[in-house]
């Protein structure tokens, strides 16, 4: 009966990994898995019992609760369409660095903005629409947006940061502090890189729409 189990839990794995190079939704794929291995093991509410636990814990629910509220009165206000049109306004200025500083800028707008989608979407707006007037290929102006949406590693309210603060049982800024320089590090390494194919590839200049 162990081998059993043993087996299918290959099998979920490798039905989750092949679901996710077929790119289905992540949380669906992960969700039904879950599910599924508790079925097998014929305690069908672990899962959901789990997921309560997790989602009623206080230092999860202050970090999401308080970066959510954040978002919402930024947006509310209008505030975060200031913010970017205030940084576009130094785009502008870039010259030959506009696919290096719009990665850079995406990065601190999502440090204040954690949800990459979003960011995204409110960032690429306006943008990438700046990128191509400029004469910056499409899709390298959607590579330089793209390319800085991970700057909510430095937010608290991430769901990663304060996860690993939990187990390691120190607070969540010190998470934050230990990989800091890690990441402010591989964006500027990103950046450079982005801005260095993007002249070689003759991308960063030229384009007429």
């Amino acid at each position: 009966m162990e081998t059993l189990k043993v087996l299918i839990a290959i099998a979920t794995i490798v039905a989750v990994v092949y679901f996710l190079v077929k790119k289905y939704d992540t949380k669906l794929v992960l969700l039904v898995a879950g599910v599924f291995m508790a079925l097998v093991a014929l305690e069908p509410m672990t899962a959901f019992d789990a997921f309560a636990k997790r989602m009623t814990t206080g230092g999860l629910i202050q970090a999401i609760c308080s970066v959510l509220g954040f978002a919402a009165v930024m947006k509310i206000t209008g505030c975060d369409k200031h913010m970017i049109n205030m940084l576009a306004g130094v785009l502008k200025k870039a010259g030959i660095f506009l696919v290096p500083v719009a990665t850079l800028l995406t990065f601190s707008i999502n440090i204040a903005l954690p949800s990459a989608s979003g960011c995204a979407a409110a960032v690429g707006s306006i943008f990438i629409p700046l990128l191509i007037y400029s004469g910056v290929r499409p899709v390298m102006a959607a590579a330089a947006v793209f390319s800085g949406t991970y700057g909510s590693m430095l937010n608290p309210g991430l769901s990663h940061n304060p996860f690993v603060a939990k187990l390691a049982n120190i607070p969540v800024l010190e998470v934050i502090n230990a990989h800091k320089m890690a990441t402010i590090s591989s964006i500027v390494v990103a950046a450079i890189t982005l801005g260095i194919v993007a002249i070689y590839l003759k991308e960063h200049k030229g384009y007429v729409s």
